[in-house]
């Protein structure tokens, strides 16, 4: 992969980049009050000092790869994606039942 690969891949997992702190290509700053993520754009190493939020997820590693990221964000998209399913099913569920004359 070249380091555009890596950085696309690190803006679609953790948001707009920190332009003041980022020291490209090496160095790339994401975040926001709540901890910051430096990503290597030509390896697609990341670390941080504190827990960072991915897709809805506290994550509490640092020094592994985007894809780990990205797997954790493909993950709670399926989950996410199944509970509202099941939900969809139970009110679909209560409105027949709720249709059906009373005896």
């Amino acid at each position: 992969m070249t380091s555009i690969d890596h950085f696309a891949i690190a803006t679609e997992i953790l948001g707009k980049q920190c332009m003041e702190l980022s020291r490209p290509p090496h160095d790339v700053r994401f975040g926001n009050p709540h901890g910051l993520v430096s990503v290597d754009c030509t390896t697609g190493r990341w670390r941080t000092t504190a827990p960072i939020r991915v897709g809805g997820k506290t994550v509490e590693m640092s020094g592994h790869y985007l894809k780990e990221l990205g797997e954790i964000k493909d993950q709670l998209a399926r989950e996410r994606e199944q509970i509202e399913q099941n939900v969809k099913t139970r009110y679909d569920r209560l409105l027949e039942k709720a249709k059906k004359p009373k005896k």
